[in-house]
């Protein structure tokens, strides 16, 4: 697998695992490492910009991703029909 196009602009290790080396440890390897597609914010930056990504969104949260996307897209919509 690839290693994350993001790794080294995102900031998820020194505002949230800064006091928790292991965790940042594994969070690497599942996911900046291995396979970031399964990263939330990998998720996030691909779809909408890399700017676009909550500062509190874990690389676990897929569902609160999920919803940021479908929000997005809906709003897309919107705008386009009012056009």
């Amino acid at each position: 697998m690839k290693t994350c196009d993001y790794i080294d602009q995102c900031e998820f290790f020194d505002l949230h695992m800064l006091n928790r080396p292991a965790t940042a440890t594994l969070y690497r390897g599942m996911f900046c490492e291995y396979n970031p597609n399964k990263c939330a914010r990998f998720l996030i930056a691909e779809e909408l910009g890399f700017d676009k990504v909550p500062t509190d969104l874990f690389p676990t949260m897929r569902e609160q991703a999920n919803i940021i996307l479908e929000d997005n897209c809906q709003a897309s919509q919107e705008v386009r029909a009012a056009v």
